[in-house]
This record gives structure tokens, sequence and C-alpha cells, in this order.
């Protein structure tokens, strides 16, 4: 079991307020957090990466999608 700190729940509470989202399956049992953002934002999506990489299960996965005429 991994316990949380109080930094990785504030940054969890502040993507889930904003931009994301969790996604349960029931072909996994590892619930999955997602975030979408522009490239532009990279920094951004790898700093939060990098401070939740302790309960990640795998690697950011890229994906794009078209919202607007803008790559996401």
């Amino acid at each position: 079991m991994i316990q949380l700190t109080n930094f990785m729940k504030s940054i969890l509470i502040g993507i889930l307020l904003s931009d994301g989202w969790v996604q349960i399956t029931h072909t996994s049992k590892y619930p999955r957090i997602g975030l979408k953002q522009s490239m532009l934002n990279f920094v951004f999506l790898w700093n939060v990466f990098t401070n939740l990489s302790m309960i990640c299960y795998t690697y950011p996965k890229l994906s794009i999608s078209i919202i607007r005429g803008k790559n996401f």
C-alpha cells in the first residue's frame, strides 16, 4: 500500500477539478487518471507525472485529438 502525501492529494484534486478525469474499467484492476492538454503544456504534464510517478502503473500515453481546430 502506498500512502499519498498531502502534496500528491492536492495535485490529484486540482487535476480532477480542472480538466482531469478518473476512468475505471472492468478489465483492469487499476484506475486510470486522464488529463488532456495541448503539447504547449508538455512541461506541466511531465511535471505532474514525475510528482505522481510512484503511484503510476505505466508511463503517460500520447493521444491526439482535434478540438476546435487545435491539436490536443
